[in-house]
């Protein structure tokens, strides 16, 4: 360094200001120091935090609004395709059991990653009901739940208990309803565990396809849906709530169809993949799917989500612009504050850290106030049309997104203009008034 700029850097420091005594290098560094002013640099002009504020609120009501509508809408697109069987695939083989074992379940599953629940079954009538020989999975395939009780563990289906799920309208071998404790079904006696939750009550007697065992030609509409590949034939108890549900040893017969689920825009890729699969192990399969619903909610299902993500960027760019120029205005207003800081004897890390700081609190306060506000604006527009098709959700993983960008956006503005502002004399900030 040339020795002229060594004495003028000398020069310069002997005759700047001496700092502020409360502004000493070692306090300066003290966080809870940035801290008091950032709460005293909030409260000193309650209106201008305010109006920070709540644009910060409304730019992340605006993200989340939109978005929860969305989730809860796929949501409730996706429960009626269960109900319509739009997410089901049966397997059946001509030939007789559709597997040989019912331990080449798991390797169905882990060929065909898209199926989302599977499971075997292997059925004996009684006289007054089914014994249906299964495994843990049968539930969650068929979107079944417990009303009350609890389901197959590993160790009961691989030993064979004599344990048992009944369903609400199950009898025993007597023709009088199952029991609390036990049941006797195909001479076999099995102590209950479980009891299956009713059918909503539009759907008791009825099949996924909304064919009742009171109507009028219902069975030659069974029929001709077998014969169409949508509806498989003698599985119609599956519906009719008088099961009693034992882990397959206790049948000692290997499955004779499998039950799967899948979302419905993927049911008839997966219908191809099980018939590739099966063909490799040279097994003959009919796979029945109502695949016309379920070409239906392909598009629909589609469509929303590309609209949903196009809407959410759309609405997120909005907020984070929202904030951004709340952010840029409070800044560019204190620029004598910020000023006076500098005679005082403060560093422009100094005021960075406090904007830092003071941002970051309007940020998460404002998402934390905001999110919630954008979800109560979501539940009433669902509220004010009770639709099947619209309904509302808590998007959690946007939530986070939304939460991060909003703070991001928020410091960004705000740290940018106030380190160019405290790099600025405080003499030329005085003199411009």
């Amino acid at each position: 360094m040339p020795r002229w700029e060594a004495a003028s850097r000398r020069r310069r420091r002997a005759l700047a200001p001496a700092p502020h005594p409360r502004y000493n290098r070692r306090m300066r560094l003290r966080p809870p120091l940035c801290i008091r002013e950032a709460v005293l640099g909030a409260a000193r002009r309650p209106v201008r935090s305010l109006f920070v504020l709540q644009a910060i609120i409304w730019g992340s009501a605006a993200a989340v609004f939109p978005q929860a509508l969305f989730t809860g809408t796929r949501e409730a697109s996706l429960s009626r395709a269960g109900e319509l069987a739009a997410d089901r695939i049966v397997v059946a083989s001509p030939e007789g059991p559709v597997l040989p074992s019912w331990d080449d379940i798991a390797g169905v599953a882990a060929a065909i990653p898209r199926i989302k629940a599977i499971t075997g079954i292997a059925v004996s009538k009684t006289e007054h009901g089914y014994l249906a020989g299964t495994d843990a999975g049968n539930l969650n395939a068929r979107r079944r739940t417990l009303e009350r009780g609890r389901n197959f563990d590993a160790g009961e289906i691989a030993r064979g208990d004599p344990v048992c799920i009944v369903e609400p309208r199950a009898a025993g071998d007597d023709g009088a309803p199952a029991g609390a404790d036990m049941v006797t079904a195909a001479g076999r006696t099995l102590r209950v565990i479980g009891r299956v939750a009713e059918l909503p009550a539009g759907a008791r007697g009825v099949d996924a396809l909304g064919l009742g065992d009171d109507r009028s030609l219902t069975f030659l509409a069974r029929m001709a849906l077998a014969e169409f590949g949508i509806a498989a034939p003698g599985m119609d108890w599956l519906n009719r709530d008088q099961a009693v549900l034992a882990p397959w040893r206790v049948l000692a017969a290997p499955p004779q169809w499998l039950l799967m689920r899948a979302e419905p825009e993927d049911v008839a890729a997966v219908t191809d993949e099980l018939q590739a699969h099966f063909a490799r192990r040279g097994t003959q399969v009919q796979c029945y799917s109502n695949i016309v619903v379920g070409a239906i909610f392909k598009p629909e299902l589609e469509g929303l989500l590309a609209l949903s993500r196009d809407i959410f960027i759309a609405c997120l760019i909005t907020g984070i612009a929202v904030v951004g120029t709340a952010m840029l205005i409070a800044v560019n207003e204190r620029r004598r504050e910020i000023a006076i800081r500098r005679c005082e004897g403060a560093t422009a890390g100094d005021i960075v850290a406090q904007f830092l700081l003071e941002t970051g609190v309007f940020c998460l306060l404002g998402s934390a106030i905001g999110i919630p506000f954008g979800l109560a604006l979501a539940w009433t527009r669902a509220r004010l049309d009770p639709s099947v098709l619209l309904s509302w959700g808590v998007p959690w993983g946007h939530v986070a997104f939304i939460v991060a960008c909003v703070f991001a956006g928020g410091v960004l503005a705000g740290i940018a203009p106030a380190y160019r502002a405290a790099r600025l004399d405080p003499v030329e900030v005085f003199s411009r008034g």
